[in-house]
Formats: structure tokens, sequence, C-alpha cells
């Protein structure tokens, strides 16, 4: 082979290597575009996703304020329950030494009765003596 024919045999080469090379790059531009946009849309997914998340978060948040507030209401109802027991408890203590009192007052006032009739009786009966 003429130098002219390596010359021309090493440009042709030359030329495809060129185009190679321009078709590998056409082909990386290409690649790098779909993994930009999937990259965006995988960002838009995760902020969605970050989204539900918080939602959910302040949901349980949420929960768990409504359950510690009934929890509250609860024990309130409880210590309501136990001092209206206690109260009961008393008043009936109370009803029952009333009870008492008023049958020691009916007691000594049969008594009285029965000393006051006694009595009259003797002025009747001093009376009618005479």
């Amino acid at each position: 082979g003429t130098p002219e024919t390596e010359w021309a045999r090493r440009a042709k080469d030359l030329e495809r290597s060129t185009a190679a090379l321009a078709d590998a790059n056409a082909a990386l531009d290409s690649l790098q575009a779909e993994a930009k946009a999937r990259e965006s849309e995988l960002l838009a997914e995760l902020e969605v996703a970050q989204g539900a998340r918080q939602q959910a978060l302040e949901g349980a948040a949420v929960a768990a304020q409504v359950e510690a507030q009934a929890e509250c209401t609860l024990r309130a109802a409880d210590v309501q329950r136990a001092a209206a027991e206690a109260m009961e408890v008393a008043l009936q203590e109370q009803e029952s030494k009333l009870a008492d009192e008023l049958e020691c007052l009916a007691s000594e006032r049969a008594g009285l009765q029965s000393e006051f009739d006694a009595a009259l009786e003797d002025e009747r009966a001093r009376f009618e003596a005479r």
C-alpha cells in the first residue's frame, strides 16, 4: 500500500471512529435525559410519600391526644364515682345515727309520758280523795 492509500484508510477509520463516538455521545445524552426524568419522577413520588407520612404522623399525634384525654376523663369519672360512693356511705351512717337518736328520743318521750300519766293519775286520785 502506498502512503496515500494508507492515509485514506486511516482517514476512513478516523471517520468511522468519530461517527461511533458521536453515536455513543448521543446514546449517553439520551440515557442522561432518561435518568434525569426518572430522578424527577422519583423525587415527586418521594415528596408525596413524605407528605403522606407527615399526615400519618399528625393523625397518630391527634389520636394519641384524644386517647390521653379519654383516659383523663375516665380517671376523673372514677374519682367522681368513688367520691359519690364515699358520700353515700357517709349519708347512710348519718341516717343510721339519726334513726338511733330518734329512737332514743321516742323512748325518752314514752318514759316522760308514762311519768306524766302516773303523776296525773296521782293528782286525780288525791283530788277525788278530798
